[in-house]
């Protein structure tokens, strides 16, 4: 079953109310690395600029969507993909060793 996924670095967030209380993730890796691995990894073929620090992709043949946030400072630090199934979400964190959010 599809569903939307969210990934950090590995490290001091553990959930959302931490992001909530003022937190921010730690770098994954700069956002154009992170943009042509998910457009390898998911066959993402448009991309935009969403507020000024958002990348969003999207793969409309497979109904996949992904957003790089934090994209200002051109360090991805949080990714959320809509649309995969739990195996593909699994295998990406393990990957890039990153925590989902929940």
């Amino acid at each position: 079953m599809s569903q939307h996924y969210v990934f950090v670095k590995k490290g001091k967030i553990r959930d959302f109310d931490d992001i909530y209380e003022g937190m921010i993730p730690d770098p994954i890796m700069s956002s154009d690395d992170m943009k042509s691995l998910l457009s390898n990894e998911f066959q993402i073929d448009a991309w935009e600029i969403f507020e000024k620090r958002k990348l969003i992709g999207k793969n409309s043949a497979k109904h996949i969507e992904v957003t790089i946030d934090a994209v200002g400072d051109k360090t991805a630090r949080m990714i959320t993909i809509n649309g995969i199934d739990k195996e593909s979400a699994i295998s990406f964190a393990e990957k890039l060793d990153l925590s989902e959010l929940e």
